[in-house]
């Protein structure tokens, strides 16, 4: 095929092109992985039967001829593209229709190309050169040389509380900007660990951290506050041990979330008027006046006695 198509060159009469011209985008792939590029045509001419060209590939990456094909515009059902080992290390690819099938339309595909790369390489250039193409009027059409990119992705990960946030394939070089910053109910975001400023020829994983908010707890009776502390998200509330006075008694904290919410809160105090509540609980009453003052024994005239189950009884003694 290869001589035929030289045979078939040699009997054209030479036609440069000033508009049909090849096109071929960058192309990524992952280390040691594999990646599809396309070469595509733009092409004034209607009556293409054959073409000719050599692709320059970087060192480290070769062509998998089992994943190369040619596009639909080829409807030449016989017509094959054969790809051939140049002794400057580069690959001629030829293809022609026996038949002379010219290729449809005026751009698009016009065939694709399997590399895979190399486990050590990372990023280099590629040219296809030498491009030639013949009509079925015995005309040869050239086109200018056309380089592109090769490069190679790697794994950036992004985590958060041990688990996976996002992952992406990142290209080597390429500038990174930082993941927007994740929300978390009660925590406020401290930011990520170190990020490159370019992907580095390797994986990067990169670790969010999250800081706990601390709210207000205001403990009142009534409209009167009594005290406020600060409590954090998620922590279980401490309660004061004690707020009584000669007049009132605290008897039970109303309405306590099991553990702090993410936002301030306020617990109201349930008090009894007179008598206070049993501290040590090493006696099995307590002995208060009327006005609510403890004593250590019982006073001539009305006492209040609570005992140690909370029940309460006066008793007169003269």
């Amino acid at each position: 095929m290869n001589l035929l198509f030289t045979a078939l060159v040699a009997l054209c009469s030479f036609l440069p092109s000033s508009t049909e011209q090849i096109q071929v985008p960058n192309v990524t792939m992952a280390k040691g992985g594999s990646s599809t590029v396309e070469i595509s045509l733009s092409n004034e001419h209607t009556d293409l039967v054959a073409f000719q060209m050599d692709l320059m590939l970087p060192e480290g990456v070769g062509i998998s001829k089992a994943g190369c094909e040619l596009s639909s515009r080829f409807t030449d059902e016989e017509q094959e593209l054969v790809i051939g080992k140049l002794e400057s290390g580069g690959f001629r690819l030829t293809s022609t229709s026996m038949s002379l099938i010219p290729v449809s339309g005026t751009g698009g595909l016009l065939l694709s190309l399997s590399l895979y790369s190399e486990t050590d390489f990372v990023k280099g250039q590629a040219t296809i050169s030498n491009i030639l193409f013949s009509t079925s009027s015995s005309e040869r059409v050239t086109m200018e040389d056309v380089s592109f990119t090769i490069n190679t992705q790697y794994s950036l990960t992004y985590m958060v509380d041990g688990e996976e946030y996002k992952t992406s394939t990142i290209a080597y070089g390429t500038v990174l900007t930082p993941e927007a910053e994740p929300s978390k109910e009660g925590y406020t975001f401290s930011g990520w660990s170190e990020i490159p400023k370019t992907m580095p020829a390797n994986d990067v994983v990169i670790t969010g951290y999250f800081t706990v908010n601390s709210y207000n707890v205001t403990f009142k009776y009534g409209d009167a506050v009594l005290t406020t502390t600060k409590v954090e998200y998620g922590a279980e509330i401490p309660l004061p041990e004690s707020l009584d006075n000669d007049r009132y008694t605290l008897v039970e904290w109303l309405e306590v979330p099991a553990t702090m919410p993410a936002h301030d809160i306020t617990i109201q105090a349930s008090f009894t008027d007179g008598v206070k509540s049993i501290k040590d609980g090493k006696k099995k009453d307590d002995y208060y006046q009327l006005n609510g003052v403890k004593v250590n024994e019982l006073q001539k005239g009305i006492n209040i006695i609570r005992s140690s189950d909370r029940s309460t009884r006066k008793v007169l003694v003269k």
